[in-house]
């Protein structure tokens, strides 16, 4: 919903596509609750996250490593699909996998990459 409200203030009375693919990463049962609470709650499933973090699942969550293979496609196919400039407005757990991905990054490195709000990333071919 913040992405699609986010795509109308930028481009008013354009056509916005939604494309579940993009969705942030699926946090399970962990879903809304602060990392001090499951670090308070669930220690050994917090450390393992850490030391597992492209691999590691939340209790019926998906991993990182999932959430590439879920975004990759709609990236790969974005080029074919749509001619000209497009606009891709996403979540930080999408951002980072992708990044990992273009700049050949280990999936684990993936938290090394410090995103604020509404930063811009510039995509193309050279």
């Amino acid at each position: 919903m913040r992405c699609r409200d986010t795509a109308a203030l930028i481009c008013p009375g354009k056509e916005i596509s939604v494309d579940a693919r993009l969705n942030e990463i699926n946090m399970g049962t962990w879903d809304g609750k602060s990392f001090d609470h499951i670090r308070a709650t669930r220690p050994e499933l917090f450390q393992q996250r850490g030391e597992q973090i492209e691999s590691f699942k939340p209790p019926g969550g998906e991993s990182f490593n999932d959430l590439k293979t879920r975004v990759s496609p709609f990236f790969e196919n974005l080029s074919r699909e749509v001619k000209g400039p497009t606009l891709v407005i996403t979540h930080s757990g999408v951002i980072r996998v992708m990044i990992c991905h273009y700049l050949g990054m280990e999936p684990g490195q993936l938290l090394e990459i410090k995103l604020g709000y509404s930063h811009l990333f510039i995509l193309g071919n050279s």
